[in-house]
């Protein structure tokens, strides 16, 4: 699609493409357009992490968090003392997390979060009668900060992700009205 400054941009057959590109999109995501974001690439795993702490550090509001491994190393337990700091000041703090991908993650390290009123859920437990349940697995590794900020990234929260470098594991970072999301009740 043209942007704003690109020759032919402003002639009436492009404003009209536009437009209809516009509403189709917003049919198909059932979602409206939202201008005035910055999207940033991030490509290294400590360059990820150092974004998401900082922007979590000025959560005013909520915290999402949904990540297939939440691990107990050093990374983790970073995280883990950001979201809880954050929950000690009644910024509420979601956390979802996939049974697989945490099974070695001692309890301890949830019932620590729990304490520090950091809502946790598991996500795709075994359960009698789920005889697929075992593959059925949730990789997502998503952050959501106040509605300003949002990541969508291919980095785990581990210190194994730390420095790493490649095109499926890059975070895409983004500021302004399309991370907005609806507040949980």
């Amino acid at each position: 699609m043209e942007s704003a400054d690109a020759p032919g941009a402003g002639t009436p057959g492009a404003q009209e493409l536009r437009g209809s590109v516009d509403r189709s999109l917003g049919r198909a995501s059932d979602a409206a357009l939202r201008t005035g974001n910055r999207l940033t690439l991030l490509q290294h795993g400590t360059e990820t992490y150092e974004k998401c702490l900082e922007e979590i550090r000025r959560a005013e509001s909520w915290i999402h968090m949904n990540y297939f491994i939440f691990k107990s190393d050093d990374i983790g337990r970073r995280f883990a003392e950001a979201i809880k700091a954050k929950a000690r000041e009644s910024v509420a703090v979601r956390v979802l997390y996939d049974w697989m991908g945490n099974f070695a993650v001692p309890g301890d390290f949830w019932r620590d979060l729990r304490r520090a009123r950091v809502e946790t859920r598991v996500v795709n437990a075994p359960a009698p009668g789920r005889t697929l349940g075992l593959i059925r697995r949730d990789h997502r590794k998503i952050l959501g900060v106040y509605g300003r900020y949002a990541s969508v990234s291919g980095l785990c929260i581990a210190d194994q992700w730390l420095g790493m470098l490649s095109g499926t594991r890059r975070s895409r970072w983004w500021a302004g009205p399309a991370s907005t999301t609806r507040r949980a009740p």
